[in-house]
C-alpha cells in the first residue's frame, strides 16, 4: 500500500511540474521572461519557523478551515474524501425502513505559482441521499405511521402531514390506546421523517492571484449546480502587509446568484397547500395524465469580510475578523412543511363517558410549505489565537466565533485544537467544538392557532384545499428543525503522515451530538430532536515545489510542514451548520 502511494504521489508531483513548465512556457511567448523571483510562499515575519508550520498544518484540517487557496502553499495538489453519516432519529418505538442521511464527498483542488501569479484550480462533488425531516408534530398525530397491508402501521410509508388531532381543554394532545381503544394523553413531539432520491452537487471554481511585495489580490468566480439549485459565484480579495509583515490585513468579498427549480413530489399535491406561491409554481405535463409542478424562485447573497493578524511575539498570533452577510430573494428550503393545528373555539368537546378522560374536541391539521422573510442580514465576529509551545514542539489553537442575524438568531461557536508532532513524520491535532444557537422568531415544532379552518371558494384543480392566508394572524413560519434552539458538542483527531519531502497524507474523524438540551441558557428543543452523527476525512496532497529532485531519497520532512486536506464542507452560518 506504501508503495502504491508513493508512485501515486510522484506520478502527480510529476504532473503538476508538466503542467507548471507548459504554463510558463505559454507566459514567456506571451509577455516574456521575468526576472526570477524567489519562490518561498508569503509569510509573517517576527514569527517563529515552528510556529508557521504547525499553523499552516492545522488551519488545513477539517473543521479548522480556511479557504484551500491559504493552506497550500506554492504548486500543490490535494485529494480528500469526507463521509458525513447521521445516527438514527428519535422515533419513540417506530422502526423507520429508511436509511439515515449520507454525504459523500470528494474534493481535488490545485494551486500553481507563475512568477507572480498564483492559479488555484477546486472541483468538490457532495452525493446526498437518506432520511431528513419535514416536519414536527406531536407523536400522537401518528405522522411517522402509514398504513401497512396487515391493517396495522408501519414507519417509512408515505408520512401523513394533515388530518385531525384530539385536544383536551388546555391543548394537550390525545391519542387512542392501542388496546384498550381509550383516548390516552400523550404529549411529546417527533420528527416526520420522509426520504427523497439521491442528489448530487458538483461545484467547480478558479482563483487567480497576484502578489507584491506587501500585498496581494485574488479574484475567482465558480458555480454549482444541483437538480434543481443552481448558483454562479465571484469573489475578490486583497492583503496587505504592515510593521515588516507583522500586521496582516484582509479584505474578502464575494456576490452569489441561485436559482430554484424544485419539483414538488406529485404524490404530495392533495395534502400539502402550496396556494401561497401559485404564481411561482409552473405546471407541465409529463406523460398522458400526470402533471409536474415545479416550485421556481431566485436569491442573491452578498458577502464582505475584513480581517486583522497580529503577530503578538514569536510564538503567538492572534487573528480578528467581522463578516456581513445579506441575502435577498427566496428564502426558504421547498422540502420542509409546517403544519398549522385549527381548533375551532365554537366547537363542542365530546364527552366519551370514560373515567379520567376529559372531553376532547378534534382539531384539524394542515400543512404548508414554510414561508420566510424575504431578506436575512447576519454578522460574524471571529477571534482566532495561535501559541506555539516550545517545549512540546506543538501548537494550540483557539476560535471564538459571535453570531446575529436579523431573523433572532444569536449563535456562539467555541473551537479549540492541538497540533502536536510525535517524531517520524508524524502528526496528532486532537480538537473540540461547542456551538449554541437560539431559534428563530418565526420558528415552532407546529402552531397552534385558536380558529375554524378558513378556506377560500376558489378550488383549482391542482390543490385539494386553498387555505385563506388572508386571515391566518401568521406573517412568516417554519418548523425547520436547523432553525431551532439547540446545541452541539463534537470532539475530533486527525492523524497526519509525511512520506517524503512535499508527499503527505490525513486521516481524520470526529463525532458530533446535537442536543437540545446542550443549548446555553436552555430552552432548546426536546429530545425528540437530538442525533448523533460522525465525520472521517481522508486526504493525500502534494506539494512539488517542495521537492528538489525526482530521484532524491525521501529524507525526513519536519512533522507540521507537511500538507493537509481541504476542509469538508464551507462557513455555513448559523441553520446550516450541519447536515440535518
Amino acid at each position: 500500500m506504501l508503495i502504491l502511494t508513493r508512485r501515486l504521489a510522484a506520478f502527480l508531483r510529476r504532473l503538476v511540474l508538466e503542467l507548471r513548465g507548459l504554463i510558463r512556457r505559454l507566459a514567456r511567448h506571451l509577455v516574456g521572461r521575468r526576472p526570477k523571483r524567489d519562490s518561498r510562499a508569503r509569510v509573517l515575519t517576527g514569527v517563529s519557523p515552528s510556529l508557521r508550520a504547525l499553523t499552516g498544518a492545522a488551519l488545513a484540517l477539517p473543521g479548522l478551515g480556511v479557504s484551500p487557496a491559504q493552506a497550500q502553499g506554492e504548486d500543490s495538489f490535494s485529494v480528500q474524501y469526507g463521509l458525513y453519516q447521521e445516527g438514527e432519529r428519535q422515533l419513540f418505538g417506530e422502526s423507520s425502513k429508511y436509511e439515515p442521511i449520507r454525504v459523500d464527498n470528494l474534493s481535488v483542488s490545485g494551486l500553481a505559482s507563475i512568477s507572480r501569479f498564483k492559479l488555484f484550480a477546486n472541483y468538490v462533488q457532495d452525493v446526498w441521499s437518506g432520511a431528513t425531516p419535514i416536519a414536527t408534530m406531536p407523536l400522537a398525530f401518528g405522522g411517522n405511521r402509514g398504513p401497512d397491508a396487515g391493517g396495522g402501521s408501519v414507519s417509512g410509508a408515505s408520512p401523513i402531514i394533515d388530518g385531525s388531532l384530539l385536544l383536551d381543554s388546555d391543548l394537550a394532545p390525545y391519542r387512542f390506546d392501542p388496546v384498550t381503544g381509550n383516548p390516552v394523553k400523550e404529549t411529546r413531539l417527533v420528527h416526520t421523517i420522509s426520504s427523497a432520491s439521491p442528489e448530487i452537487r458538483r461545484q467547480g471554481d478558479l482563483r487567480l492571484g497576484y502578489e507584491w511585495e506587501d500585498s496581494a489580490l485574488e479574484v475567482g468566480a465558480g458555480v454549482s449546480q444541483e437538480d434543481d439549485y443552481d448558483s454562479r459565484f465571484v469573489s475578490l480579495g486583497g492583503i496587505r502587509d504592515f510593521n515588516e509583515r507583522a500586521t496582516t490585513l484582509k479584505l474578502d468579498l464575494s456576490y452569489t446568484d441561485s436559482d430554484i427549480a424544485a419539483i414538488l413530489d406529485p404524490d404530495a399535491s392533495s395534502y400539502i397547500d402550496t396556494s401561497a406561491y401559485r404564481d411561482q409554481i409552473e405546471l407541465s405535463r409529463v406523460g398522458e395524465s400526470q402533471v409536474r409542478r415545479t416550485l421556481h424562485g431566485d436569491r442573491e447573497d452578498w458577502s464582505a469580510r475584513v480581517g486583522l493578524t497580529q503577530v503578538v511575539d514569536r510564538d503567538s498570533l492572534l487573528e480578528v475578523s467581522l463578516r456581513y452577510i445579506g441575502s435577498r430573494g427566496f428564502m426558504e428550503n421547498p422540502y420542509k412543511v409546517a403544519q398549522f393545528v385549527f381548533v375551532d373555539p365554537e366547537e363542542i368537546p365530546f364527552d366519551f363517558g370514560i373515567p379520567g378522560v376529559p372531553p376532547l374536541r378534534m382539531a384539524t391539521v394542515r400543512a404548508v410549505l414554510e414561508q420566510l422573510p424575504d431578506t436575512r442580514n447576519q454578522w460574524i465576529w471571529g477571534t482566532r489565537y495561535v501559541q506555539y509551545f516550545e517545549a512540546w514542539d506543538a501548537a494550540l489553537h483557539l476560535d471564538a466565533h459571535l453570531f446575529r442575524d436579523d431573523w433572532g438568531i444569536d449563535a456562539i461557536t467555541l473551537e479549540g485544537a492541538w497540533t502536536q508532532p510525535l517524531g517520524g513524520g508524524w502528526t496528532l491535532t486532537p480538537k473540540v467544538r461547542y456551538y449554541t444557537q437560539d431559534q428563530a422568531d418565526f420558528y415552532q415544532p407546529f402552531f397552534l392557532i385558536p380558529m375554524r379552518e378558513p378556506r377560500t371558494p376558489e378550488l383549482p384543480p391542482d390543490f385539494t384545499s386553498n387555505l385563506d392566508f388572508a386571515q391566518i394572524p401568521l406573517g412568516d413560519y417554519t418548523s425547520d428543525q436547523r432553525l431551532s434552539g439547540f446545541g452541539a458538542l463534537s470532539a475530533g483527531l486527525t492523524v497526519g503522515k509525511s512520506l517524503g519531502k512535499g508527499v503527505g497524507v490525513e486521516a481524520g474523524v470526529e463525532y458530533y451530538t446535537h442536543r437540545g438540551s446542550l443549548k446555553l441558557g436552555g430552552g432548546g428543543e426536546g429530545d425528540y430532536s437530538d442525533f448523533d452523527s460522525l465525520l472521517v476525512n481522508l486526504a493525500l496532497r502534494v506539494d512539488a515545489s517542495a521537492v528538489p529532485s525526482w530521484g532524491g531519497s525521501a529524507h525526513g520532512q519536519r512533522p507540521g510542514d507537511g500538507p493537509g486536506p481541504d476542509r469538508h464542507g464551507t462557513d455555513h452560518p448559523p441553520g446550516g451548520s450541519h447536515p440535518a
